[in-house]
């Protein structure tokens, strides 16, 4: 598996998109992304609400 960890606050530059083909083409699979950095209110704008750390996490 091939995971990538992005800084969601960067802007990417050309560089950067030309490493990323590279790496494409070496990897021969799709490429996950991890994004850090991200405000929480914009990751509950696509995930929906999140518990804080105050509510307890149910897993069944």
């Amino acid at each position: 598996m091939a995971l990538l960890v992005c800084r969601s606050n960067r802007l990417w530059t050309k560089a950067d998109h030309n490493i990323l083909d590279h790496v494409k083409g070496l990897v021969g699979e799709k490429i996950k992304f991890i994004i850090n950095g991200v405000d929480i209110k914009e990751v509950e704008t696509v995930l929906g609400e999140l518990p804080n750390n105050d509510q307890k996490l149910e897993l069944e």
